[in-house]
């Protein structure tokens, strides 16, 4: 059976400055279907339809480095953590924050 789904792997991601450099790899996750995303929380259907839109024109994720399957997804201020069933494909939308950097960088500017 085939996967509806593929990662790319993007080129390292270089981070940091001077001798503390660290090199990241940075992912995309495509789906070639319409993602069949599942719902936990009761998230606005706007949410849901941004993940879709998200998933299905290639959004960079970074993996959950103590759960495998389990993805950090940013886009804007907005941050979308998600499993991805490897038996299934399905995607299920588990949590949705707003970035601390981004909430910062907006305190800031108020000021």
């Amino acid at each position: 059976m085939e996967k509806p789904w593929n990662f790319l792997v993007e080129l390292p991601v270089i981070e940091g400055e001077g001798l503390g450099e660290e090199r990241e790899m940075t992912m995309v996750m495509h789906f070639e279907q319409e993602p069949n995303i599942r719902d936990l929380r009761n998230h606005p259907p706007e949410t849901l339809e941004t993940l879709r839109r998200l998933l299905a024109s290639g959004a960079r994720v970074e993996a959950d480095p103590k759960r495998p399957n389990f993805y950090e997804l940013q886009h804007g201020p907005e941050v979308f953590y998600i499993y991805l069933s490897p038996v299934t494909g399905q995607i299920l939308l588990l949590a949705t924050w707003t970035s601390e950097d981004s909430a910062a960088a907006q305190s800031h500017r108020a000021a």
